[in-house]
């Protein structure tokens, strides 16, 4: 928890137009989603498979080493479209048998406006 992020604040204002009928919500401000993301890239990649049969799913996880920063209101938003408001998301569970690979991407932010 942190400061607000303006960029993030951009998303995190409109999460409350969002339900489980409507897929696409509109923005009244330009966003450019290069500030979402740290400016240093290393990060840590795992895959997991959840579900049994037919309900299997396969996920790629990628946490930032340099997380970006956010208020508190900020985070919780974040969590409440998806019915964790009251609390933090998912416990920690062991590391089994996935293998963890670690990497840096990178990428040079650009000027989005309205055309």
């Amino acid at each position: 928890e942190g400061k607000v992020n303006n960029e993030l604040s951009k998303f995190t204002n409109e999460l409350s137009e969002l339900s489980y009928r409507v897929t696409k919500i509109g923005f009244n401000d330009d966003v450019n989603p290069t500030y979402l993301l740290p400016e240093k890239l290393d990060f840590w990649m795992y895959k997991e498979e959840t579900g049994e049969g037919m309900k299997k799913e396969y996920l790629t996880w990628i946490i930032f080493k340099n997380p970006i920063e956010a208020s508190k209101e900020q985070i919780n938003a974040m969590r409440s479209p998806y019915g964790r408001a009251s609390g933090p998301g998912s416990a920690i569970q062991p590391q089994s048998k996935r293998t963890i690979t670690e990497g840096q991407a990178a990428f040079k932010r650009c000027s989005v406006g309205k055309e």
